[in-house]
């Protein structure tokens, strides 16, 4: 890390000083046969790249022993773009550097029923989305949206679903989908539910990876659920005239791959759940409930393709988000339900609710904010090694740090070299670097 950090500022500084000079950029790509041992010492490594770069700048009493070694272009000649693919090849035994440009447009979904933008992200260039709005679930998400991204050969697709959270409880009058938890409630620990999902939508599915879950996922996932569970009890406390006798609560979070067959996928998703006991009327009653958070999929017809598409399925989930808005919008239906008079709760009366809500006056809460921002915090380093930069828009951009540069021209956004940044894009500079 502290090296790339230190090629991009020398590569910066470096660039300038040749264009200063009267020399033409270019974009050079050729990776050449010279093996980078200046020094002739008998290896490569950062004190050849010093060496050249101090004789580039004429430092006095500067000589290389092997000049031939750092003719990277292979040119019979030695400058600023020997230096930078040299820096390259260095880098490139640890880090594969990204050695093609690629655009990604920032795009908004609207939901056809409430008619709100409740999805926010990028989109690789070559793809396609779509989005799919299930309004009538009786939990009390009352809609699920399904976001979904296909490749340019078709053969790689990208599923983000919103959240769903269930409730185990025997209170008549509020909106439990009892049928949906007794499917699931086994499944409220995360590695569980991908193994559950996965056996039950995909025939001869073999797991190949249980990828590591950081500290910082963990301690994410532990704090959101904390904040669920604390909000949640209370309001139990508040509405209830029945002491809370005991509660619990547990956050999972797991990301597995699969070969499907000839295909190959990843799951990645979050569980918060949470219970709490009191006594009604001399029985002893147990509540519990639990929230699936953003949930990521990535399947391809192979492994290969599998691989190809990965850095494109990286910036899709670190950037794509559901609003604070329709956060408001699912609390705004589900309030209503909770207060119909008449308990009846077809697809077509919820999806009339959603519709109203736009005309209904009701504006985003500190409360909807506060979900949200505890939802992207539940995934953050969802991208273990990223850089983030600052939009024209106020928004903020994640981006794996293996990308060299990152440049805007309104609501498109490029990836790649410096040298293939396309014209009328501005480059940015990642946040907290110089």
């Amino acid at each position: 890390m502290k090296w790339r950090k230190l090629f991009s500022a020398l590569t910066s500084a470096a660039m300038c000083f040749t264009l200063l000079s009267g020399q033409t950029a270019m974009q050079v790509t050729a990776a050449g046969t010279a093996t980078g041992d200046v020094n002739n010492d008998g290896s490569f490594g950062v004190a050849d790249i010093i060496l050249l770069q101090k004789w580039l700048l004429a430092v006095p009493d500067i000589h290389l022993k092997n000049w031939k070694a750092a003719d990277f272009c292979e040119d019979d000649r030695l400058d600023i773009f020997d230096l930078c693919l040299m820096k390259r090849a260095l880098l490139g035994q640890n880090i594969p550097p990204v050695t093609e440009g690629k655009l990604y447009q920032q795009i908004g979904l609207v939901d056809q029923y409430a008619n709100v933008v409740v999805y926010q992200g990028l989109l690789p260039e070559g793809w396609t989305v779509q989005m799919q709005s299930t309004w009538g679930l009786i939990n009390p998400y009352p809609a699920q949206e399904l976001v979904q991204f296909v490749s340019p050969d078709g053969n790689a697709v990208v599923n983000i679903t919103s959240p769903l959270v269930f409730e185990d409880s025997n209170y008549i009058g509020y909106g439990t989908d009892i049928s949906n938890f007794i499917t699931r409630a086994p499944y409220m620990n995360a590695t569980s539910y991908i193994d559950y999902y996965v056996q039950n939508n995909y025939t001869n599915a073999e797991l190949s990876g249980d990828l590591k879950i950081t500290e910082e996922q963990q301690a994410n996932i532990d704090a959101f659920t904390e904040a669920y569970a604390t909000d949640g009890i209370n309001t139990a406390i508040q509405y209830s005239r029945y002491p809370i006798t005991g509660y619990g609560a547990e956050g999972t979070i797991a990301r597995r791959q699969y070969r499907l067959g000839n295909g190959y996928g990843e799951f990645s998703c979050a569980i918060s759940a949470y219970q709490y006991s009191f006594t009604q009327v001399m029985l002893n009653r147990t509540d519990i409930w639990w929230q699936l958070l953003p949930s990521f999929t990535l399947i391809a017809s192979d492994k290969e393709t599998f691989d190809r598409y990965y850095a494109d399925y990286e910036i899709i989930a670190s950037n794509g988000y559901f609003t604070a808005e329709y956060y408001s919008v699912l609390n705004y239906v589900a309030a209503q339900i909770y207060n119909l008079v008449t308990d009846y709760r077809t697809e077509q009366r919820i999806r009339e609710l959603a519709g109203g809500y736009s005309t209904s006056g009701t504006e985003v809460t500190s409360s909807d904010m506060e979900t949200q921002e505890r939802v992207m915090q539940a995934w953050d380093e969802y991208i273990k090694d990223e850089n983030s930069y600052s939009l024209s828009d106020g928004s903020t951009l994640h981006v794996p740090t293996s990308v060299d540069t990152v440049a805007q021209n309104g609501d498109s956004v490029y990836f790649g070299t410096s040298g293939g940044v396309p014209f009328g894009y501005d480059i940015l500079t990642a946040n907290g670097k110089l």
